[in-house]
């Protein structure tokens, strides 16, 4: 009943790179893993070169290439040779996490999430030598997309879409690639490459519902990121669960409407920090971590690396240890308004005391001349 007899997997090769403590280790492609956890045979490929030149062998060790009906490419990041397309007696067929053409690239999730769309999905379609995502479609599935829906979980939900539709699609192979269709180039889009700099929070433009998107959008693959300089150290520090304030939620600190962006707000009892943004709206902060040191919850950090509420800013750049943090500069048009002084009524008022205007040279002579003149007066005697 199963639609595949036998299977093989293509992967790139491990790549070495710093984990969360700073300890460079070897990541493994979570499909190897999988792979030979089911007994699957896996080949790696490392560059374009090895890439075209790489041959299916036959694993009996005679040297021969094995032959296959379907090749299934998802998420695979180079281009395939034609030499390996060959080996495919029925076809190559791509896999892609969108509604194509919309979206075509490495990234059609998280730019789908950065675009607040409401819908993506999976589809289908001929695998191309010219470029990725851009052959006949055969199937699509549309994937809602929930309000507050995270990369990580969105990727479930169109795992849990694509399993079946690409069942399906190599059941009715014949048919559908009978009645493939071509791609509208007019309405088709492009995503990018994205690296950990794209989540490097800028204080000086980031708006919160901007921080807080980038980290729906790369959960479970980056952490939204910024610097901290403490008393003793100068480290990265990752914002891992960023949110908007409710409604009805009330500042932790008031004094943090005139606070400048990046500086942590808290009051002791609450387990998340709350920062300003460039456009004064608020930023919680419910989790973070400076690099080479554990999570820690708004509460546990406050106690931890906090001397007051208002006293510590998070900044764009890094500064050398022991330099103070430099001024926050805000960007033309940024600035936000002094509150206007509130003027006390006029009875509570106090009067201001008028000076004495000084006497005319003329009046002080005779009063000096005066004096003079009493004591040269006889005194009253009793005789």
């Amino acid at each position: 009943d199963s639609a595949i007899g036998y299977l093989e997997v293509v992967t790139v090769h491990p790549k070495e790179a710093p984990n969360r403590y700073g300890h460079v280790v070897k990541w493994e492609p979570p499909v190897e893993k999988v792979a030979k956890d089911d007994v699957i045979r896996v080949h790696m490929a490392s560059s374009e070169v090895q890439n075209a030149n790489m041959r299916l062998r036959n694993p009996g060790g005679d040297g021969s290439d094995v032959i296959f009906d379907v090749g299934i490419v998802g998420g695979y990041p180079h281009i395939l040779s034609p030499y390996m397309v060959k080996q495919f007696t029925i076809g190559c067929y791509s896999i892609h996490n969108s509604l194509l053409p919309k979206y075509r690239g490495p990234s059609p999730v998280e730019t789908a999430i950065l675009n607040n769309d409401k819908v993506t999905g999976v589809t289908i379609s001929e695998y191309s030598l010219v470029s990725k995502h851009v052959g006949k479609i055969l199937a699509q599935v549309p994937v809602e997309i929930p309000e507050k829906s995270q990369r990580s979980k969105l990727l479930w939900s169109l795992r849990d879409a694509g399993i079946p539709l690409l069942i399906r699609s190599l059941r009715n192979l014949q048919f559908l690639r009978k009645h493939a269709m071509e791609q509208n180039e007019r309405e088709a889009s492009y995503t990018e490459d994205y690296d950990e700099s794209f989540c490097k929070i800028i204080w000086e433009k980031s708006t919160a519902e901007e921080i807080v998107r980038k980290s729906r959008a790369f959960h479970g693959k980056y952490f939204m990121h910024t610097n901290w300089l403490g008393k003793k150290m100068r480290r990265k520090i990752s914002l891992e669960v960023v949110g908007l304030p409710t409604e009805t939620q009330k500042p932790l600190d008031k004094n943090i409407v005139h606070g400048r962006p990046g500086t942590l707000f808290y009051d002791g009892k609450s387990n998340y920090l709350e920062t300003l943004c460039i456009d004064r709206s608020r930023l919680i902060i419910n989790s973070l971590r400076i690099f080479l040191c554990e999570s820690s919850g708004g509460l546990k950090f406050q106690k931890r690396f906090l001397k007051r509420s208002g006293s510590t800013r998070l900044l764009t750049e890094p500064v050398n240890e022991g330099s103070p943090a430099p001024s926050f500069v805000y960007p033309p048009g940024t600035q936000p308004e002094p509150e206007p002084e509130e003027s006390q009524p006029k009875e509570s008022q106090p009067k201001e005391s008028q000076p004495k205007e000084p006497q005319p040279e003329e009046s002080q002579r005779e009063k000096t001349q005066r004096d003079k003149t009493r004591e040269h007066e006889p005194s009253e005697s009793n005789d």
